[in-house]
């Protein structure tokens, strides 16, 4: 397994890092138990996989990685949470429920200290209030040990396919790590925040590499349709049928090890995040990862195909 440096904050992180969120959840949306996380967790640790993403609204993922994880040593892992900004009643969050929410996520993991606490789906609109109420609560924790690193993920899912809020992130400086969306489907980062990114020193965390149309043919295929009859794929660019089956051969033994090689290739992501739930398809990614790049003349076809879209596809 290969293993980079997550910027600034000096992580040493696997290329490949375990997400517990996602339509699985970590197993429980299809009433997987704890038992099932540690067999998969400890498979992940097997394979040399060796970073681990949670977040506090991901149900009891926290709970579960915590049980997981119990007897192996601190160090042999890093551990990323997430707090939401807002709260259920929709109301930004005093500089309390900050401390609070630190609390609650270090009690439920079971641990001293939180390698990378991100702030969970900002909107680029709270981005201004966040870090004037939020981020001293946060500077303060890392300063005190409790966490190491000070992250934030975008709202890929929802509102913001620009990357409207990691690029306010760029544009000052105060977060040491930056979750960002990014498949083939979705290169918009490969424009300004990864070569931002790179250059600021500042990890990248790569979020929905595989997910829905990507991990889905059937699916694949309806939204290759709708983007031929929009115009933004010309009617010959690729087949109807098995759109992406041309990135089979040799080595790539799915399209979904290819969409993962691509985005593991970019020199400014640190780690590229799966959310499988099954120990097969976790060995399967990994395999897929540790080959390395893709082939150049499939990646400059991809580059070519969607490099031009900008509509958060593939979430």
């Amino acid at each position: 397994m290969e293993h980079r440096t997550l910027g600034r904050a000096g992580l040493r992180v696997s290329v490949v890092g375990l997400g517990t969120g996602g339509a699985n959840v970590f197993g429980q949306a299809r009433g997987a138990g704890p038992d099932d996380a540690r067999t998969l967790v400890r498979t992940a640790l097997d394979l040399g996989v060796d970073y681990f993403d949670t977040a506090a609204v991901y149900r009891d993922s926290e709970l579960w990685l915590a049980a997981a994880l119990a007897g192996v040593p601190r160090n042999a892992y890093i551990l990323s949470s997430k707090y939401q900004p807002r709260g259920p009643d929709g109301a930004l969050l005093a500089p309390a429920d900050v401390e609070a929410a630190i609390e609650r996520s270090l009690r439920r993991l079971e641990t001293d200290v939180i390698d990378v606490y991100q702030v969970h789906a900002l909107k680029a609109d709270d981005y201004d209030r966040v870090v004037e109420r939020h981020l001293p609560v946060l500077v303060r924790a890392r300063d005190a040990g409790r966490i190491r690193a000070i992250g934030v993920t975008e709202s890929f899912a929802g509102d913001d396919p620009g990357h409207a809020t990691l690029a306010r992130a760029l544009d000052d400086g105060f977060f040491d790590i930056l979750m960002v969306g990014y498949n083939v489907l979705h290169q918009t980062a490969e424009r300004d925040v990864l070569p931002r990114a790179a250059a600021a020193d500042i990890g990248i965390v790569v979020m929905a590499a595989v997910r829905r149309a990507l991990a889905s043919r059937p699916a694949l295929e309806a939204l290759v349709a709708e983007l031929m009859a929009g115009g933004d794929l010309a009617p010959d660019a690729i087949p109807d049928t098995d759109p992406l089956g041309w990135l089979v051969h040799d080595e790539t033994t799915s399209v979904q090890a290819a969409c993962y090689r691509y985005v593991a290739e970019h020199p400014a992501v640190s780690t590229v995040l799966t959310g499988t739930f099954s120990p097969a398809h976790l060995a399967e990614n990994v395999a897929a990862v540790i080959q390395g790049p893709l082939p150049t003349k499939d990646r400059d076809r991809l580059r070519s195909l969607f490099g031009h879209l900008d509509r958060g596809l593939g979430r």
